[in-house]
């Protein structure tokens, strides 16, 4: 297709929080650096879906209503792709809480491979409030062709299931923008330090 490039196009999804969030936050910060990160790599990043899957209180009937919103979701992403589908499937952040139920799904019906940023496994919530959002999240790791690791932390629940040989280190970086001009001798430093700026 014209303007596209030849190596095709990822499609990005981000179930915690999609890049385009208004409200800022590290996992936003995140996402949008991997984006920026795949770009400079050569890669064309459509944000395919803004649904957001975060479900923060446990409540059943919530993640039933998530759910549902990701099945009508699937079937949407599945008849806008189907004619220009994308070259893989690229998930930032699947947990216990923010599952991703598109990327699985999608990516078998399109057959393109689909790569994990960051999944992460809790044992513990296999049983409780989140044991269907658990379920489904470790059920997306599972079926996922690559799962690419940052936190040492969530490393080894994910080699304990079985997922090692499908396992890479993507190390923690940032984009660290414009070289800094020098600073003159004859002026002190200044240093700003900005903590979570959220309500509460």
């Amino acid at each position: 297709m014209q303007g596209e490039s030849r190596r095709g196009w990822i499609a990005f999804y981000a179930p915690m929080k999609p890049p385009g969030h208004p409200v800022p936050s590290g996992d936003r910060e995140i996402a949008r650096l991997t984006i920026r990160a795949l770009e400079q790599a050569g890669w064309e990043v459509r944000t395919v879906s803004e649904l957001r899957l975060l479900e923060k209180t446990g409540e059943p009937e919530a993640q039933g209503g998530l759910v549902a919103a990701a099945e009508a979701e699937t079937m949407r992403l599945l008849r806008d792709l189907v004619e220009n589908p994308p070259a893989l499937w690229f998930t930032y952040h699947c947990y216990y809480k923010a599952p991703d139920l598109l990327g699985r799904a999608v990516s078998r019906a399109l057959r393109v491979p689909y790569v994990i940023s960051e999944p992460s496994i809790s044992p513990r919530r296999r049983t409780g409030a989140w044991a269907g959002f658990a379920k489904a999240s470790e059920g997306a790791i599972a079926a996922a062709d690559l799962l690419l690791w940052t936190t040492g932390r969530d490393r080894p629940a994910l080699e304990d299931a079985g997922h090692g040989a499908r396992m890479a280190q993507l190390p923690a970086f940032i984009d660290v923008g414009a070289p800094v001009r020098n600073r003159p001798a004859n002026r002190p430093p200044r240093l700003l330090t900005v903590a979570m700026m959220r309500q509460g």
